[in-house]
């Protein structure tokens, strides 16, 4: 049976209520800004001069694919909450390897799986029912009755963890058996710094934690490399108030697609999780022409 709500001993507050609360900050904070800047991104990397034909163009092709995915999601929304998982597992993993490389740093291969598996896979064998609770929220939205219970079961959280130790293991061996040169102290120091995170915050709080300060801001710092003025300083720092200017209407057009999905939602369920519900669906249409941006990016910075 399924609680209302996770309460953690040594947090008195309701932890679904504040952490919902926190990971719906991203839609106003780093999260959803940080990609509202791909139309920028896209034409950089192609070298071309934004016109308004091409954007528009642009902005067809986007709003096609994510459309596409949603409406994906409301046919068929336990599969595409399968999706969402994958999807997100590799695009912050290859969030990381860019970053990585924008430092100058080489990468193995297996970082990137590695990386990504830490967001999505550690809250799951530690705190499986709020992680079950959020993921039938999201099948909610889309009228959905299937129950995530069976994660709950201690054979499916320990078979998780033995999993995600497999891949961490053979990942380390990779880094360390390896001719290249990695900033292997730096690596260990942020492998415990994000598993502590996601040991020690619900799955919601902790991902809303991650996916705002250091997968979207890591991201902001690739891109004002690229970008450059007036989004990166003439000292490299980022102009917090260009970036945020830049950002707005498509941030806007997004928080507007979420609300509208909320809305339009109600009709079936007025729980707090059907709104985390909306944010899932409308970031799963959006990760995926978003993803392909970065991978773009990805592909330019490995070249250089």
């Amino acid at each position: 049976m399924e609680r209302d709500c996770v309460q953690i001993p040594w947090l008195p507050l309701d932890v679904l209520s504040w952490s919902v609360g926190l990971f719906l900050l991203s839609l106003i904070l780093l999260g959803m800004p940080h990609g509202a800047l791909d139309h920028l991104v896209y034409f950089r990397l192609k070298d071309q001069s934004i016109t308004l034909p091409s954007l528009g163009l642009f902005i067809i092709i986007y709003l096609l694919l994510g459309s596409t995915l949603v409406l994906f999601w409301m046919t068929v929304p336990l599969v595409a909450v399968g999706g969402l998982i994958l999807l997100t597992w590799a695009h912050w993993g290859d969030g990381d390897t860019t970053y990585e490389r924008h430092l100058g740093n080489s990468v193995p291969s297996t970082f990137l799986y590695w990386r990504g598996a830490l967001p999505m896979i550690v809250p799951l064998f530690t705190n499986p029912d709020h992680y079950a609770q959020v993921l039938s929220g999201a099948v909610r939205i889309a009228g959905g009755s299937e129950s995530f219970v069976f994660l709950q079961d201690t054979r499916v959280t320990m078979g998780v963890f033995i999993g995600l130790v497999v891949l961490g293991i053979a990942h380390w061996i990779n880094v360390l058996k390896s001719s290249e040169i990695y900033p292997v102290a730096s690596w260990f120091r942020q492998d415990i710094g994000l598993i502590a995170l996601f040991m020690l915050l619900p799955p919601l709080a902790s991902i809303g934690v991650y996916f705002m300060f250091w997968h979207s801001l890591r991201h902001i710092r690739v891109m004002s490399e690229l970008l450059g003025k007036p989004i990166k300083r003439r000292d490299a720092s980022i102009s917090w108030l260009a970036f945020y200017r830049a950002a707005a209407p498509f941030t806007m057009l997004g928080i507007m697609f979420v609300v509208g999905q909320y809305v339009w939602a109600l009709q079936w369920t007025s729980d707090m999780l059907s709104m985390v519900g909306s944010y899932l669906c409308i970031l799963w249409g959006l990760t995926g022409p978003h993803a392909v941006i970065c991978y773009m990016i990805r592909k330019k910075n490995s070249k250089k």
